[in-house]
């Protein structure tokens, strides 16, 4: 119980991987790869998903082996809050270089672009200051202050106002559910509140769409993205780590040959769900397929004894996956701010956009394997 899921660490970065390539939003507008992209490879939900569940199965796991059943006790709020600090500072000095960048982007963009009243952009640019700089901008389910300066940092943000009621989380998880049978009410209860608010958050974004505060608005993350409902995400990864942990207790050990076949069978379904995802019907019921297959990915290979988690363990695969965050924050400011000269003074075709995803790409691995090396001399 006490070694690493290597398995987990080198899925990290297949799954942030997905992410990326589906911010090559510019592929949709480019003959002939528009045919394909939007409909095959523009698929993030998954990736995203996965990281929600890993790190409730993680927090969790760690949780249980740090603190016997019977020496659990409520945390007080001052341990909450130096909970979450703690998930996230190892990353927040590189999230606080992002988003200078995109500030000095935002505002270069808004008076030679945009044109607009350096008073205006002073304003706008000290509230969404007064959100991202403590992590906070995802409680607001407004878009234009979740995703400003960079993007995908909403994700951070979600992650960090979740892991300050974590600790209380698992506390009553803990407490509460005494047996796999529990634990699998909790994961249905769960998922019923993701669907749920799903549909709830998505009647209020179409409220607001509609209403006087739309053009202030203009668009809304509370279906996507807001720490609200996605705590449930991370809540069904720490109901699985429950089970795992029942199960391994217990004695149960995974065999060989059957873990290769449902390691086979999980990617398998994983990758034509992923390339035709958006080719099915639209409806709740998306919401509770992704889970299944991402709980599926957890679980399976949280025993880490087929082929595809020694694949996975690899060294190389354990370097880039330990990279993944770094990758995550570091692709997007080059994605987008790098697309928007190129895009201006080039131009997109086939040839221009391959030249820029090779350079992206190349850019976010130095950069991401710089900051890492950084990361392992503190330690």
């Amino acid at each position: 119980m006490n070694k690493k899921i290597a398995s987990f660490t080198g899925l990290r970065f297949v799954m942030i991987m997905t992410i990326v390539i589906s911010h090559l939003e510019f592929l949709k507008e480019i003959v002939p790869v528009n045919a394909y992209y939007p409909k095959y490879w523009s698929y993030q939900v998954l990736g995203v998903n996965f990281f929600f569940l890993l790190s409730g199965f993680g927090m969790m796991l760690g949780n249980i082996r740090r603190t016997a059943a019977e020496n659990i006790r409520l945390p007080t709020i001052r341990e909450s809050i130096n909970y979450g600090i703690n998930h996230v500072r190892k990353i927040y000095p590189l999230y606080l270089v992002t988003l200078v960048v995109g500030l000095v982007a935002s505002i270069t963009l808004g008076i030679f672009y945009y044109e607009k009243p350096l008073a205006t952009i002073c304003c706008n640019e000290l509230v969404k200051l007064a959100f991202t700089l403590p992590l906070l901008q995802e409680t607001t389910g407004i878009e234009a202050i979740s995703h400003a300066y960079n993007g995908v940092a909403w994700f951070l943000s979600c992650l960090f106002c979740i892991y300050l009621v974590s600790p209380l989380i698992m506390y009553y998880i803990r407490k509460y559910s005494k047996s796999t049978t529990s634990d699998l009410i909790c994961i249905a209860v769960e998922l019923a509140f993701i669907i749920g608010l799903a549909y709830l958050f998505g009647k209020v974004q179409d409220f607001v769409m509609q209403s006087v505060y739309a053009d202030k608005v203009k668009k809304m993350t509370l279906v996507y993205g807001s720490p609200y409902r996605r705590v449930f995400y991370v809540m069904v990864g720490m109901s699985l780590a429950m089970i795992y942990n029942r199960v391994v207790n217990a004695g149960f050990a995974l065999k060989e040959k059957t873990a290769n076949i449902l390691e086979i069978a999980i990617v398998i379904i994983a990758v034509v769900y992923y390339f035709f995802r958006k080719s099915m019907p639209t409806g709740l019921y998306h919401y509770a397929i992704d889970i299944v297959i991402c709980a599926g990915f957890i679980i399976i290979f949280a025993f880490d004894k087929g082929n595809l988690s020694k694949f996975f363990a690899q060294e190389k695969l354990q370097r880039l996956g330990n990279m993944a965050m770094y990758i995550f924050l570091i692709h997007y400011p080059i994605r987008i701010w790098g697309g928007k000269i190129a895009e201006h003074y080039i131009g997109w075709n086939l040839t221009t956009a391959m030249i820029f995803i090779v350079l992206e790409f190349v850019s976010t691995y130095i950069l991401s394997d710089w900051v890492y090396r950084k990361s392992l001399q503190k330690e």
